[in-house]
Order: C-alpha cells, then sequence, then structure tokens
C-alpha cells in the first residue's frame, strides 16, 4: 500500500457527463511524477451518501486520499460538511481565512456574499492547505493516513497538489520509488501502426501507454527505480529507440504542441510563414497564433473560400479552377505561390478541400484536401482523404498542413 493512493473527484456535472472530469486527472499527473501511485479514481455526485460511501472505501484500502470538488459556497457544494460528519469531527470557523478571501474577491471586483463565510469551515484537526491564499483546500490525519481536500478546478486543483500535497507526501511515506515518464507525441501513424512498430522494442522495465489525442497520438514511457539516473537513462535509450522506429511520425516530446514545433523551427531558421485556406476557415491560421511569439514568424493568413476570394486576392487563374476545381493540386500550387509572393515570406502554405458534409462527388469525395507549400525551392503538393465529421475534417486539415510544413522545411 505504500505510496498507493486514491482519488475522489465529486460533482454532479461529473457524473452526469455535463463536464469531463479534469480534476483528478491534473492531480494524479502531479503525484505519478512523484512516484506516488493512484490506485483508483472515483467520481461520485453531490449526493451525502455517495460522497461518504467513496471517501470511506478509499480511506480503507489506500495509504492516503485526495479529494476535488465541492468545496464552493453554493448550497450543492456538501463535500466538508459529509467529510465532517463521516469522520466524527465538528466544523470550526476561521475568521482569519475568510478575510484572506474576502480581500483577494474585491480586488478582483467581484461581489462578496454572505456564501463566502462557508469558504472558511473545515473539519476540526484540518489544516488549510494556502492559508493566506486565496484558494479554498485543507488535509487532515485520520487513522495515521492524510486526506487532502482541494476544490474542484484543474489549475487549482494541480497547483495544490504540486506546492502543498505533494511536500507534506513525501515527508510522511518514505522510501518511496523514483518515477519517471516521457511523452512522444505522434502524427500520422494509426494506433495500430504505431503498436507494431514499436513492438520489439517493448521491454518489462519500461511500461508503454497509448493515448489517442485526436488526430495524434501520445505513447506514454514509464518507468521506476531506486535511482534516478538510472531510471532516466533506461528511458532515454527506449525513447531514442521509438524515434528510430516511428522517424518524422514523432513531432514532439512532453508537452510541446505541432504548433509551437513548428514555430520554433521558423523562429530558428529566422524564416516566415503566410497561410491561405479555404475549407479549414482560417482554422490553421488560430493553431499558429496561439503559440506566444508568433508574431516573430507568422506573417500572414487568408481565408480565401469562395473562387472568387482565391481569384481576386491570390492570383489563381480562372480558367485553373475552371479546369481543375478549387479542390486540386494545381490550385493548391497556385494559392501558396500567391500567398508566398504578396506576404513576402519564406513560406506560403495553403488549404483547400471537402469538408462535407455536402459537395462531393465520386471523384472528389467528401473529406479530400490538398495542400501546397511554395518555398524558394519550388512548390510541393499533397492530397489526403480524411474521415469524420465536417469538425473533424477541418481539424484533421488544419493539423495535417502543419505537418505538412513540419516535414518539408
Amino acid at each position: 500500500m505504500a505510496g498507493r493512493g486514491e482519488i475522489v473527484a465529486i460533482g454532479s456535472e461529473l457524473t452526469s457527463g455535463l463536464v469531463a472530469e479534469g480534476n483528478a486527472a491534473a492531480v494524479a499527473r502531479k503525484l505519478l511524477e512523484a512516484g506516488l501511485e493512484v490506485s483508483a479514481i472515483t467520481c461520485v455526485g453531490d449526493e451525502p451518501a455517495a460522497i461518504e460511501d467513496a471517501l470511506t472505501r478509499a480511506l480503507s484500502r489506500s495509504a492516503f486520499v485526495v479529494v476535488t470538488g465541492g468545496l464552493g459556497p453554493t448550497d450543492d457544494d456538501l463535500t466538508t460538511q459529509v467529510a465532517a460528519a463521516a469522520l466524527g469531527r465538528e466544523l470550526i470557523f476561521d475568521p482569519e481565512f475568510l478575510s484572506h478571501v474576502e480581500n483577494f474577491f474585491r480586488s478582483q471586483d467581484i461581489r462578496v456574499s454572505r456564501d463566502m463565510r462557508k469558504l472558511a469551515r473545515i473539519p476540526e484537526g484540518a489544516y488549510f492547505l494556502d492559508p493566506e491564499g486565496q484558494t479554498c483546500g485543507y488535509y487532515l490525519e485520520q487513522d495515521g493516513k492524510l486526506i487532502f481536500f482541494l476544490p474542484g478546478v484543474p489549475a487549482e486543483a494541480g497547483r495544490l497538489a504540486a506546492e502543498k500535497v505533494l511536500p507534506l507526501l513525501m515527508e510522511s511515506l518514505p522510501d518511496l520509488a523514483v518515477v519517471r515518464r516521457r511523452t512522444l507525441r505522434i502524427f500520422g501513424l494509426e494506433e495500430f501502426d504505431i503498436s507494431e512498430l514499436v513492438e520489439t522494442v517493448r521491454r518489462r522495465d519500461v511500461g508503454f501507454s497509448f493515448l489517442p489525442v485526436f488526430p495524434a497520438h501520445l505513447l506514454i514511457l514509464m518507468a521506476k527505480g531506486a535511482e534516478a539516473n538510472e531510471v532516466e537513462a533506461r528511458l532515454a535509450e527506449v525513447a531514442a529507440e521509438v524515434r528510430r522506429r516511428l522517424g518524422e511520425s514523432v513531432y514532439g516530446e512532453g508537452e510541446e504542441s505541432l504548433e509551437a514545433v513548428v514555430g520554433r523551427l521558423l523562429r530558428e531558421r529566422g524564416q516566415r510563414l503566410a497561410v491561405a485556406e479555404s475549407c479549414t476557415g482560417g482554422l490553421t491560421s488560430h493553431m499558429l497564433t496561439e503559440v506566444a511569439g508568433s508574431s516573430d514568424y507568422f506573417e500572414r493568413g487568408l481565408v480565401t473560400y469562395s473562387n472568387r476570394a482565391k481569384v481576386e486576392l491570390l492570383g489563381v487563374p480562372e480558367d485553373i479552377i475552371e479546369r481543375f476545381g478549387a479542390v486540386s493540386s494545381e490550385c493548391a500550387a497556385l494559392m501558396a505561390q500567391g500567398i508566398r509572393e504578396r506576404a513576402g515570406a519564406d513560406y506560403g502554405l495553403s488549404v483547400t478541400g471537402i469538408a462535407g458534409p455536402a459537395g462531393g462527388s465520386a471523384e472528389k469525395p467528401v473529406g479530400t484536401v490538398w495542400f501546397g507549400l511554395a518555398s524558394a525551392q519550388g512548390v510541393a503538393t499533397r492530397q489526403k482523404r480524411f474521415r469524420g465529421t465536417r469538425p473533424d475534417i477541418k481539424l484533421q486539415a488544419a493539423w495535417t498542413a502543419l505537418d505538412f510544413l513540419r516535414r518539408q522545411a
């Protein structure tokens, strides 16, 4: 049981499916990085009996418990009251903490209501995790085990887990194994292809986990042991071999996004990019500008959705569109050339296709998309056929456009 804990996520919005659970995931990642394993994550609604049952079960079989959600000021935030009753403790009011919370709300021009007093009530014997901060959250010890109660906001729960929960757990749970992980980000291969390619790389002392994050995939490598250097060396060896097997399909590692990778490559080379989009409606440019500092390399983006826009803004000849269609290699090439020349950029990138659900034909079905990339070396084009809904096709097309640039640049 040493080092193995449980997380209980509370909120009817989670069990109803209205909101995707993110608190437990944020906390679990922080715990795992420190060598603390999570054996179970339980989601329960805002019902006293369900909360009490989940807390009691977790406490009976784990070395520690982390509870997220239900600490707010509204009537359906029941975690603290139920926990106090289940653990046989009175609720204690802390006026000093309430003062900190009220001052923070006033500084943010948020109205302070009487309901805020609820945030300053915690079970007897508990301690606020951030007593001089503005975030509710506390911990206590029950039967020799630590129980942490965190707010139901992933950013706050993750921060408190890293800054407050981990130090307390590391102190109370000695002799923990060193756990390390590396995340490889992959685009352009299906999961079964990835699995086949890395099959012979697998080894018993390194765990492999596949996680689809449409339209990409993550391959998470994890290892544990007594010495950090040995564990990290083992992971590095396996990661290097996986990269060799998968080649350019591995676009990044860790938390780095595809658009950030593309931006970094352009910045390192002092190059600038311009984009002309049709079926993606500006999504490619949006992805690029999600990266802070993208003005260093992103010159401009045009949404040339109609044929007229392609002619007037990019200089695509009308007869080319009439002969080959707007969704064609010829049109994609001229769009890329046109935007590069007009922007004076190093690269011109274009996307033109049929996102559906209508507009396809036997020759060019829905999901057909052409890409163009113009540079000083000439123009390259490629075609892809995507499946899925209209948003799915647009997202895959935007990703493929950026990946096309990454591989060709």
